[in-house]
């Protein structure tokens, strides 16, 4: 669960939703972590291709692919 939670914050970094003490939790983390650092550096990757697209909406094809991917992902986590 700590991955997920940490890939949530880096995603509401990203969008600039994180308050002071998260931002700075962010900025220790990728500073400290090389991996997070390639993880961060590819979501700007395709946060910059999302909006240099022009916002429009992903087709229906794509949009089956990521809820069939979430719902693969979903059921193979085990507790």
């Amino acid at each position: 669960m700590q991955q997920n939670s940490t890939l949530d914050l880096l995603i509401k970094h990203l969008y600039q939703e994180t308050d002071t003490d998260e931002n700075a939790i962010v900025q220790q983390l990728l500073v400290s972590d090389t991996k997070l650092q390639g993880q961060y550096q590819q979501l700007c990757a395709t946060k910059n291709a999302i909006d240099e697209h022009g916002g429009d909406g992903p087709n229906d094809a794509i949009i089956q692919q990521i809820l069939s991917y979430s719902q693969q992902k979903e059921h193979s986590i085990t507790y």
